[in-house]
């Protein structure tokens, strides 16, 4: 079976398997839109109200003067998050020491399914 974004359905059906692809598409705007953040935020074209994350961000701002130096912390941000939401998804997995199984669900109480880490690659912002 198919599911909307064209990729092959699992046994979850095609409702639970565009759930899925929705939730790891969700994922993927939130590492690259908290990256472009830090960037709006070292480039001075945003703030954030944090007087801690203001002040930590003015200490990056002078250090970080030319555009290879910004575009290298926005690769390590965009690995963080990425590394975190893998983790994340491993645990809902039930692959960390006493972390059972997560069984997520749609509003209709369809299971998105297991294996949810397996398919983050497929979606995380830094693969071409």
């Amino acid at each position: 079976m198919v599911g909307q974004d064209g990729g092959v359905v699992g046994e979850w059906g095609a409702e639970a398997w565009d759930a899925r692809v929705g939730l790891l598409r969700a994922l993927s705007q939130g590492v690259t839109g908290w990256t472009e953040s830090v960037r709006a935020e070292i480039d001075g074209t945003a703030a954030w109200p944090d007087p801690d994350i203001a002040s930590a961000v003015s200490r990056l701002r002078e250090q970080l003067t030319q555009p290879e130096d910004i575009a290298a912390l926005e690769s390590v941000v965009s690995w963080a998050l990425s590394g975190a939401i893998h983790t994340a998804l491993v645990a809902l997995d039930g692959g960390c020491d006493g972390c059972p199984t997560i069984d997520l669900a749609d509003p209709e109480g369809r299971t998105l399914g297991y294996a949810l880490h397996e398919h983050w690659p497929d979606f995380d912002p830094r693969n071409p």
